[in-house]
């Protein structure tokens, strides 16, 4: 082992177990959601008018000057004119029809990742791709929460929703716990992400996401470069950009020097990936990439759970 890294490992690092809690308005949020993708769905026909009890799925994209804002556009996205935070597009989608274009001016919801650009209002336009009318099943139906699979009852439900909510925030916190302490060891090694490197992980990010989405909206090439500057000159995605460099460093850093379990990681991607390979003898793109991406979390999942169990980590009652 490299004696940069054995001394930066030599040291204690003091950390509080994350305390797990889960409210009844997640639980009941769950069981909304699980009501909604047990609904029946009727579709709009192409001159019936978009109400309140409507789901659209539309395109979108936020507009400053002509150039997207850094996380808004978004492809096949459903939306809920009822659910909170999206006032102003159910408002100027109410009416409209399948196919339509709308415009407006609006704040950005207060769920927007990038809080800089919740401040004041934007350009917003949507293309509704499909509509569709709802029937909820009731809470307690039988047929509903046989489907579920969770319980006899309501009770039994919301017993296993709090057993998987919690399950899934301690996941949570222990991958962010082993960020920090590899940002942490990034600052015993003098590890610094200079501006390329902080372009390339935006850059990876950006085709992705917004760029990806951008090409299937078919936005000019202008578009495009523009959307890409504004990624990379946002200091929110900047700064993350720089904390998933610096622990990706910490991290290849550990596994060269074994400080990791290099099988350990196989063996878990392995475990996650396989049953989603079974039948695919000629994997399509789209289901290569997901593959993929499962190997990748995986990974990322089992190389934090090990950080955070390396030998300096102590843990405090």
């Amino acid at each position: 082992m490299k004696a940069e890294l054995k001394a930066a490992l030599a040291e204690p690092i003091e950390v509080r177990e994350p305390s797990i809690a889960v409210s009844p308005e997640e639980l009941m949020v769950r069981l909304f959601m699980a009501r909604h993708a047990h609904a029946a769905r009727t579709p709009l026909s192409p001159t019936e008018p978009i109400t309140l009890d409507t789901e659209v799925t539309l395109d979108a994209m936020a507009l400053i000057d002509q150039r997207p804002v850094p996380l808004s556009v978004l492809r096949g996205q459903q939306i809920l004119l009822t659910q909170p935070g999206v006032e102003p597009l159910a408002a100027a989608l109410l009416g409209r029809k399948v196919g339509d274009e709308v415009r407006f001016i609006a704040p950005l919801p207060d769920t927007f990742p990038l809080a800089r650009w919740r401040e004041g209002p934007v350009q917003q336009v949507a293309w509704v791709r499909q509509a569709v009318n709802l029937q909820w099943p009731k809470e307690d139906d039988a047929q509903f929460l046989r489907a579920l699979g969770l319980g006899a009852d309501l009770k039994d439900t919301f017993k296993v929703l709090a057993q998987s909510a919690a399950q899934e925030h301690a996941l949570q916190s222990m991958v962010l716990l082993g960020e920090d302490i590899a940002l942490l060891l990034a600052t015993r090694l003098k590890l610094v992400a200079d501006e390329r490197a902080i372009d390339a992980v935006l850059s990876a990010a950006w085709a992705h996401t917004d760029g990806a989405a951008l090409l299937g909206l078919q936005q000019s090439h202008a578009v495009l470069q523009a959307s890409r500057l504004s990624w990379r000159h946002e200091p929110q995605l900047r700064s993350l950009a720089q904390r998933q460099h610096l622990t990706r460093e910490v991290i290849g850093q550990l596994a060269q020097d074994n400080a990791l379990s290099v099988k350990e990681l196989g063996s878990v991607v392995e475990q996650v990936v396989a049953p989603h390979a079974v039948g695919h003898s000629a994997l399509s793109g789209r289901t290569a990439s997901s593959l993929l991406n499962l190997a990748n979390a995986a990974a990322w999942t089992e190389a934090m759970r090990q950080v955070t169990r390396l030998p300096c980590v102590r843990f405090l009652a």
